[in-house]
């Protein structure tokens, strides 16, 4: 299981890496404006290969990425990235660092490394709400109408509000002082 867990995510990293994350219709390939999709992907830390996911999502279409105006915008979304409030907005979406800033400093990284723990946090507050603990509580502390209660709802409990402190804690950067 973790083998094939290891191999999935590794086949993602590659195709984030060369580009075949980006999908496009016909449409929108005729009609992108590409400054502000390069600027999109600048601000989101995306590395310069990602325009050649783009070359192959429009070569059937008849139209093809303006390298020139893509670069220009890539560049300058890059510079807003490259500070430590980019870095903390890119990490709440669960990105990681592509290698795209020049020289980037101690506090860009725990500013990524902050807002990985908010969407981190945030999808297991997501998941053991949902796959784990599938039956609604009432008020009263009782799963769903089954009547079983007691000890998995006070861990259930006790888990949601230690993740909820985690997740205020990350909700900002910089942190407040303290940590959950």
């Amino acid at each position: 299981m973790k083998v094939m867990t290891r191999s999935i995510m590794l086949l993602l990293c590659l195709c984030v890496l060369w580009g075949c994350a980006t999908t496009l219709s016909h449409e929108e390939c005729r009609t992108i404006g590409w400054y502000e999709q390069g600027r999109a992907d600048g601000v989101l830390g995306h590395a310069q290969s990602r325009l050649e996911g783009y070359r192959n999502a429009c070569r059937d279409s008849g139209a093809m990425p303006d390298v020139l105006d893509y670069e220009q915008g890539r560049l300058d979304g890059v510079k807003q990235y490259c500070t430590p409030s980019g870095a903390y907005n890119a990490g709440r979406k669960g990105l990681e660092y592509e290698g795209v800033c020049t020289a980037p400093s101690d506090e860009f990284f725990a500013a990524l490394h902050h807002g990985q723990e908010y969407y981190r946090t945030k999808r297991q507050i997501d998941r053991l709400g949902s796959a784990h603990y599938p039956f609604p509580i009432n008020v009263f502390g009782h799963w769903g109408s089954s009547g079983r209660g007691g000890i998995g709802v006070s861990i259930l409990l006790s888990d949601l509000s230690n993740l909820e402190d985690r997740l205020e804690y990350y909700s900002q950067w910089p942190p407040v002082a303290g940590r959950p």
